[in-house]
């Protein structure tokens, strides 16, 4: 797998990494064990408990993969008047770009309360580009477990032995003015082989 891009200090600023490096920081603080509090029929009262920082599968699921941070701080400005949206944006280095996806080319044919939470989405225009092996391709995932109130990207599937680019689909889910700052993660990036 080869991450490239011609954009001169990319990889020293925003560099993809391996998906361990971006373990949420609550995860991180989570006693491996706790002593009961609750009434529990089997163990009782004070017994010792095992957290999910010891379950299988979350732990292999923060080794899997690349995650791609944000490149540049990026203000939003979002409001909604009556039906009326209003959005703005504007990255702090101005060479990097947001493209709007219409209500009509997807948040229209979406469940209400999916419209209800969504406010926008963009697509991320991503400097970076991807080449896989023949017969791979990558899932594109949220940062599931980073719990950010503010956006999310929609999941998804790149060929990465026929098409590069990793332009990210980011759904804003909060109303009002803020920033996504340089280094956050944006997406979590799991190669794998097709099977037909």
């Amino acid at each position: 797998i080869k991450f490239d891009t011609n954009l001169e200090g990319l990889k020293e600023t925003a560099p993809i990494q391996p998906a361990i490096k971006f373990i949420p920081e609550w995860f991180k603080k989570m006693p491996m064990q706790y002593v009961e509090k609750l009434s529990n029929v089997e163990l009782g009262v004070g017994a010792a408990m095992s957290s999910t920082k010891l379950c299988p599968g979350m732990i292999e699921y923060f080794k899997q993969g690349y995650v791609v941070p944000l490149w540049s701080d990026l203000l939003i400005d979002i409001s909604r008047t009556n039906n009326e949206l209003k959005y703005a944006w504007e990255f702090a280095d101005r060479s990097y770009e947001l493209k709007e996806h219409l209500h009509s080319q997807f948040l229209d044919y979406a469940p209400i309360h999916a419209q209800q939470n969504i406010h926008m989405i963009f697509k991320l225009i991503n400097q970076w580009r991807v080449k896989l092996p023949k017969g791979y391709s990558m899932y594109q995932l949220p940062m599931h477990y980073h719990y950010d109130d503010n956006f999310h990207v929609l999941p998804g599937i790149f060929p990465g032995d026929s098409y590069s680019e990793l332009h990210s689909q980011l759904c804003i889910t909060k109303l009002g003015q803020f920033v996504i700052e340089r280094g956050t993660p944006i997406a979590h990036y799991v190669p794998y082989k097709r099977e037909s």
